[in-house]
């Protein structure tokens, strides 16, 4: 019979500039840096941080709705990433495995803090195609589209 192992949680995220991966032992040494760890049905979780001018930009890979998300986002976090420009944008996209997207903090037209106003729509976006498109994801090519708030999908978070 083949022994099966727990999968510990694997973090990869950017510091400084340089791409740093974490196992579940070495988070123990640093809390105050990475604090994403979640383990489900004994899969590892990734997740990606990206530290910027004044805001902390981190990748759950935990399919949610987005309600949940930003629920998630408050409780760990500061809130559902809201994106400022194009260089924050890019930020979030590297953080968002190829062929995924995830959840960002616009919703109807009004992103979580209230503050941002840079869009990056795909051509034709935002449609409401299903009349029920209020929340927005990203895609991991940079471009946004608005989707049903009731999908499960990862999301981005922030750290202010």
């Amino acid at each position: 019979k083949q022994k099966t192992h727990r999968t510990l949680v694997l973090c990869v995220f950017y510091l400084n500039g340089c791409i740093v991966t974490l196992t579940l032992t070495q988070l123990h040494k640093v809390p105050h840096i990475v604090h994403v760890i979640a383990i489900v049905s004994d899969t590892a979780l990734n997740c990606g941080l990206f530290s910027g001018q004044n805001v902390t930009f981190v990748y759950i890979n935990i399919p949610m709705t987005w309600t949940e998300a930003q629920s998630y986002c408050r409780a760990h976090h500061t809130d559902l990433a809201s994106v400022r420009n194009m260089t924050e944008n890019q930020k979030v996209v590297e953080l968002i495995p190829s062929g995924q997207i995830a959840w960002i903090g616009l919703f109807r037209h009004l992103w979580c803090d209230g503050e941002a106003e840079f869009r990056n729509w795909y051509n034709g976006e935002p449609n409401n195609f299903a009349q029920n498109e209020y929340c927005t994801a990203m895609w991991y090519s940079e471009k946004w589209n608005d989707y049903p708030c009731e999908s499960t999908i990862p999301s981005v978070c922030s750290d202010q």
